[in-house]
């Protein structure tokens, strides 16, 4: 999960992120596409990765401005980065950025943050 229009990652979402290290390291011909999605299709003021690239505070995260569709390509990019960090090849995943398509809830529903999410699909075995 992650916080409002950011590619910073809720500290819980560590959990998730090792158990995908762990079945790839496990799993050598695993080859997955790594799926984002975002709260609705608006333009906004991102916060992302700093130099840092601390993946579960927003301490030293910059701002840029950009689209839905370039705030889910800067999160798919941040995982495959965490899995290569943790000894996963590149070559391995593949990202795909769905921008605000594709919505479980409305845009405006209590529970839009639904929408900001990463789905994992295995492609090979």
């Amino acid at each position: 999960s992650f916080y409002k229009d950011a590619v910073i990652m809720r500290k819980e979402a560590r959990v998730d992120l090792d158990e995908l290290v762990k079945m790839m390291q496990s799993n050598p011909y695993y080859e997955i596409t790594i799926h984002a999605y975002c709260n609705g299709k608006n333009k906004r003021e991102i916060i992302a990765l700093g130099p840092d690239k601390n993946y579960f505070d927003v301490a030293g995260s910059v701002k840029v401005r950009g689209t839905a569709k370039y705030l889910t390509v800067l999160r798919a990019e941040a995982i495959r980065e965490y899995l290569a960090e943790h000894g996963v090849d590149v070559r391995r995943t593949k990202i795909f950025p769905w921008g605000g398509t594709d919505m479980v809830v409305k845009a405006d529903s209590p529970q839009s943050n639904l929408n900001d999410r990463i789905e994992i699909e295995i492609t090979r075995d």
